[in-house]
C-alpha cells in the first residue's frame, strides 16, 4: 500500500466570536389614556417646577433633577399622539 501525501492542516480560522450589536431602541406599549395621563402629568410637574426656580431666582443650583430627561420623554408622548390623531382624523372621514 503507498503512502498517501498527508493533506495541509486547513488554515486557522479569522473568525472571533463577536457579541451581538446592543440594541439601541426601546419600545414601550401604553393604551392612549395613559399616554395622555402621563403627558398632562409631565405638563404639571414641569410647570410646578418653573415657579419653583421662579421663587428661588438667586439660587440657581437648587433645583429638582430631572426635569430635561422629563420634558425630552413629554416631547416624545406628543409627537406619538399627534401622528396617532393625525393617522385617525386620516381614516375616519
Amino acid at each position: 500500500m503507498a503512502n498517501k501525501p498527508k493533506a495541509a492542516p486547513a488554515p486557522k480560522s479569522d473568525f472571533r466570536e463577536v457579541e451581538p450589536p446592543k440594541a439601541t431602541w426601546i419600545t414601550i406599549k401604553i393604551d392612549i389614556a395613559e399616554a395622555r395621563r402621563l403627558q398632562h402629568g409631565m405638563a404639571d410637574l414641569l410647570c410646578w417646577v418653573q415657579g419653583f426656580n421662579a421663587a428661588c431666582p438667586e439660587d440657581r443650583d437648587r433645583h429638582p433633577m430631572g426635569v430635561e430627561e422629563t420634558r425630552r420623554v413629554r416631547e416624545k408622548i406628543n409627537r406619538e399622539l399627534g401622528a396617532l390623531e393625525v393617522t385617525v382624523e386620516e381614516i375616519s372621514f
